[in-house]
């Protein structure tokens, strides 16, 4: 499923898997609410962008609210069975 926004931000609840295509993560502050069922868990990615160079405008958060803990690229696992062609993602718990 692919949703294409041109409003900033929004509330998706995931049951399957999404693609959420922005045009840009460059500009004014958008609050996406991305939420699952309680027993499956989140994984980000990005397609134009490296985690590491988006860092400074782009924060996901573990849970809801903005007093939540923030994912960080570098301590997330690493998965033996991903695919090495895919890009780097962050997972919720």
């Amino acid at each position: 499923v692919t949703f294409c926004f041109s409003a900033c931000g929004g509330k998706i609840f995931v049951e399957d898997s999404v693609v959420i295509d922005i045009p840009s993560l460059h500009g004014d502050e958008c609050v996406w609410d991305i939420q699952t069922q309680d027993d499956r868990i989140l994984a980000f990615t990005l397609i134009n962008e490296r985690f590491e160079d988006v860092q400074d405008y782009l924060t996901v958060h573990d849970g809801v609210g903005k007093d939540s803990p923030i994912l960080q690229i570098e301590n997330q696992m690493k998965y033996e069975a991903s695919n090495k062609d895919l890009p780097p993602a962050m997972y919720t718990t």
